[in-house]
């Protein structure tokens, strides 16, 4: 009696959990060693599957000093022995019991029966010798099992930090020992071993929905259906598939984002399982939005021109910081017409005009995300004589579209020294031909077609980067533009 007092002392009871109790492994040993591994070492008394006793049935595990024939021990020779087995413990079971039949005499204290469950990577070391490896306590649900002549049911529950987040292999240690003084005949021996457990309900978050201003998402989520056989405490937010905060104890959060792009959001309830353990649930659905950040093209500053004879002379400065994406470079415009055709990085730009009358020139800068609005300065010329005009011929040349990026709408510039046939074809970042807009003769002179970002079908294409291609007998030029919706 005074045994069985102290291995009910020691047994730890995680709690009843509501839900029902499944059984996830049974060996009556009928069936061999196959799901054991025996690690005896060089000691004479081992663990051995055989028919010398059992509970029910013909066979059960015991120890023995014979190779099994008897369920006898060596109470002169030390003995360190194991016998386990690896169960795969599903995601959130809980309440860990092992139930056997135990039969066996020993000395208390010296010659006894002990259960632990360890992790699976735990290897056990035998001996001859009394106690040699280490085993941590944490890790024993039942010690000093002995002195029991007729067969006797036991339960043991395991520790509550036994609990799984995921579907966990944990090893089922069954140890002898025996010192090498007096003990009572027969040694251990277990029959029928029951590993049960029981599921812990832990309901996710539902419904979560997001919204999104400038620069912050906002999600919102309903709380958890009832029934789960834990302690709700938080709930944690994943980002793109990562860890991201905790401790949100609202159906509510927000995040601040700083990128133009998809996020993708999921929340998971946290429940208490003891004092210093959780478990999360399964988590809610997932939801993908984008931010709405303004995209800011800050505009080349203090621009200034001055006219001297058929010479203007443009000035301006750099553009305030701040701006979307890295800078380019600058356009020019004249009276909305480009010229250059490509970007400069030149704060000054020098234009000769072959007419007097007043001019409209524009600079924009440009990143690589889009241009900014123009900076606009008025140029008089009245000193252009007759000797001035020097009849400045045109050039083959594709402009920039403009504005870029656009929705819904883009003006795509060109000018052909002379009368030639014309295309301009756009396309998909894929190659994929969108649309043709110009297939034609043109005369020598400036020219420009209008996309209204619509397939040869007159179907919406999607938002993305396209390119316009322009080709004439001895000219071809691509160009790119982003169509954001």
């Amino acid at each position: 009696m005074k045994t069985l007092m102290t291995l009910l002392l020691l047994l730890t009871v995680i709690g009843t959990l509501s839900a029902e109790r499944i059984v996830l492994f049974f060996d009556d040993f009928e069936n061999g060693s196959g799901n054991w591994t025996f690690v005896n070492g060089a000691a004479v008394n081992k663990w051995h599957i055989g028919n010398a006793t059992s509970f029910e049935g013909s066979n059960a595990l015991y120890i023995s000093n014979d190779n099994g024939v008897s369920n006898a021990y060596n109470v002169n020779s030390y003995s360190f022995v194991h016998a386990y087995t690896d169960i795969l413990l599903p995601r959130h079971a809980g309440d860990i019991r092992v139930n056997f039949s135990f039969k066996g005499m020993g000395e208390y204290g010296f010659d006894v029966f002990d259960v632990y469950i360890v992790p699976e990577d735990f290897i056990p070391e035998a001996s001859n010798g009394w106690e040699t490896q280490y085993i941590s306590s944490s890790y024993l649900i039942g010690e000093y099992i002995c002195e029991q002549p007729e067969w006797t049911t036991y339960t043991l529950d395991g520790h509550e930090w036994i609990y799984t987040h995921e579907d966990t292999t944990y090893r089922f240690l069954f140890v002898w020992k025996n010192d090498n003084s007096i003990g009572v005949q027969p040694p251990a021996a277990i029959d029928n071993v029951e590993v049960s457990y029981v599921p812990r309900i832990a309901n996710p978050p539902r419904n979560l929905t997001a919204t999104a201003d400038s620069y912050t998402i906002n999600l919102t989520w309903d709380e958890p259906l009832p029934g789960s056989t834990e302690t709700f405490v938080d709930y944690s937010i994943y980002r793109d598939g990562l860890y991201y905060d905790m401790w949100i104890t609202t159906t509510s959060y927000t995040d601040i984002v700083d990128e133009n792009r998809v996020y993708s959001y999921y929340v998971v309830a946290n429940y208490e399982i003891s004092m210093f353990n959780s478990i999360p649930s399964e988590p809610s659905n997932t939801v993908y939005i984008s931010p709405n950040i303004p995209l800011i093209f800050n505009p080349p500053q203090n621009l200034i021109g001055n006219a001297n004879g058929n010479v203007v002379t443009l000035s301006w400065e750099e553009p305030e910081s701040g701006s979307s994406g890295d800078f380019v470079g600058y356009m020019v415009y004249k009276d909305e017409e480009p010229l250059i055709e490509e970007s400069i990085s030149e704060l000054y730009f020098i234009d000769t005009v072959t007419e007097n009358g007043t001019y409209i020139y524009k600079v924009l800068a440009i990143y690589e995300n889009g241009e900014s609005e123009p900076a606009t300065v008025e140029v008089t010329v009245s000193d252009v004589s007759e000797t001035d005009d020097n009849a400045i011929g045109f050039r083959t040349i594709l402009h920039s579209n403009y504005p870029n990026p656009f929705n819904p709408e883009t003006t795509i510039s060109f000018s052909v020294a002379v009368e030639s046939h014309v295309s301009i074809v756009i396309f998909n970042i894929r190659g994929q031909k969108a649309r043709t807009l110009v297939n034609s003769n043109h005369s020598a002179g400036n020219h420009s077609v209008v996309w209204n970002g619509k397939d040869e079908n007159g179907q919406d294409v999607g938002s993305g980067i396209y390119f316009y291609q322009m080709q004439t007998n001895d000219y071809v030029t691509t160009r790119k533009m982003v169509l954001m919706k």
